[in-house]
């Protein structure tokens, strides 16, 4: 299938944008761009076509599908997550694995909005460098490190909204690796106890079969009651 006139614009987009990122250390594949850190976490900068309907990122059941409209993802990705999804690390990553999932600002026109359009090309690839440099790039080295992801993961509210998995889970994954194993249960623990009362029992279950995975044999959900 030939690509469509807008995907056609994106390709002249990310072009223009690659030498910048190429700069930062990053190697591209398709949409997707990564660069390994010096922690062995994979940073991950990924242009989505949005087939959503949105009016300048806001959604509106009133509106058609807006040709020409992109988001920008940004992730970071824990190799000790891949033995909760059956399988071995990834050497290639797309922000779908990540543990750590956000979406660019807009540009300063509508910087409420995650859409961005790709016309005209040189415009907006000027914008979304611009956003890269003073939103993105940032956020990915908010969480460069394990010690970091581990110091959000203990942070209640604004930092949760960044984790695509349970930050208990994912500092579990990464006390476990380090052999840490009463802390990575602690971990658990506490994401067992922060959960809704009305779905604690079924997602216990959840996190017992995450523990298994992960070798965390402390963790258990009497753990509350017995050591009262």
């Amino acid at each position: 299938m030939p690509k469509s006139q807008f995907a056609r614009d994106l390709d002249a987009l990310q072009r223009r944008v690659r030498p910048f990122l190429y700069g930062l250390g990053f190697k591209a594949k398709g949409r997707s761009f990564n660069r390994v850190n010096d922690d062995g976490l994979t940073q991950v900068i990924e242009f989505f076509l949005d087939a959503s309907r949105y009016s300048f990122g806001v959604a509106d059941e009133t509106s058609e599908v807006r040709p020409g409209c992109f988001k920008v993802h940004l992730g970071v990705y824990l190799p000790e997550l891949a033995v909760l999804d059956g399988g071995e690390p990834k050497s290639w990553v797309q922000d779908r694995r990540c543990c750590i999932r956000s979406s660019l600002p807009g540009p300063d026109i509508f910087p409420k909005a995650f859409c961005w359009s790709a016309i005209p090309v040189g415009v907006m690839a000027g914008a979304s460098q611009a956003r890269l440099r003073r939103n993105g790039i940032p956020l990915l080295e908010r969480f460069v490190s394990r010690d970091k992801i581990l110091a959000e993961a203990s942070m209640a509210g604004k930092s949760r909204q960044f984790f695509a998995r349970p930050p208990g889970v994912v500092a579990a994954a990464i006390l476990a690796k380090r052999g840490e194993i009463d802390a990575a249960a602690a971990s658990l623990q506490q994401e067992y106890q922060l959960t809704d009362e009305a779905r604690r029992e079924s997602y216990g279950r959840v996190l017992l079969e995450r523990a298994e995975k992960l070798g965390v044999r402390g963790f258990s959900l009497n753990s509350e009651s017995s050591s009262s």
